[in-house]
């Protein structure tokens, strides 16, 4: 998540629950991952196609790999990339048509009920949406009902943005002992040149973020925040050019 600030302040962690089947036998948890808000930090990056590259890149640098998929609402986007990595929907209606095809297994609040779902034909959530509302929440549940319409964008989502540290921390595995200063030199460099490559980008995004806010005490917030990490930014680049210097 820390690393991912550098692409947008709006950050959240979206964590699965364990499976629980209708026999009450519990399954392993769903996977865990990032949601991004990254609309206004398109420009920054040179787009869509040139961001995703940069975060596929990264990721690959770090040995870690992903499902990625992009939605105008992150409940949609999170089931479109459970369901397949590369899926994009630009619009509302292209989104819709998309989850219509998934099946209904990936919402959690649906895989204690796939038997009784299977029984009644509704194997995918356009299925779903074609039931009866209210015949639909009072068999399975009102939470299946308003987890369904979150991924359609039918009801507002609520989330819970990750703020990273206040105090920068970071860890590097030396490879063997070291005796000289030197290499602890070379160490602390990369170090600091994670904040240095880092902050800018978050202090850029979050002026984006501030262009793009409605209400002025937003704006201010906002740009606030922008502003902190740049200068949190200029307090890393002064640490590198002293240590560069022998300081």
């Amino acid at each position: 998540a820390c690393w991912a600030l550098q692409f947008t302040p709006s950050v959240c962690l979206q964590a699965g629950t364990p499976e629980v089947h209708e026999s009450g036998r519990q399954a392993p948890a769903s996977p865990l991952g990032l949601l991004l808000e990254v609309e206004p930090s398109l420009r920054l990056f040179g787009g869509r196609e040139a961001l995703l590259e940069r975060i596929r890149n990264g990721l690959s640098e770090q040995g870690l790999t992903a499902q990625i998929a992009c939605a105008p609402v992150a409940s949609g986007a999170w089931l479109l990339a459970r369901h397949r990595d590369g899926l994009h929907a630009g619009t509302e209606a292209r989104m819709q048509a998309q989850l219509a095809a998934l099946p209904a297994g990936l919402l959690e609040q649906a895989r204690p009920h796939l038997g009784a779902l299977e029984s009644i034909g509704a194997r995918t959530l356009g299925d779903l949406c074609a039931l009866p509302r209210a015949g639909l929440a009072r068999r399975f549940g009102s939470a299946l009902l308003s987890e369904l319409d979150r991924a359609f964008g039918r009801e507002p989502e609520a989330h819970r943005w990750f703020e990273a540290p206040s105090i920068f921390d970071a860890r590097l595995e030396l490879l063997a002992d070291v005796a000289g200063t030197e290499a602890m030199l070379h160490a602390a460099r990369r170090l600091i040149a994670v904040g240095v490559v880092s902050t800018p980008l978050v202090a850029a995004a979050g002026m984006v973020e501030a262009g793009k806010a409605s209400a002025a005490g937003d704006r201010r917030t906002v740009a606030a925040h922008a502003l902190g990490n740049a200068g949190a930014w200029w307090c890393f680049v002064r640490s590198w050019r002293d240590r560069r210097r022998g300081h």
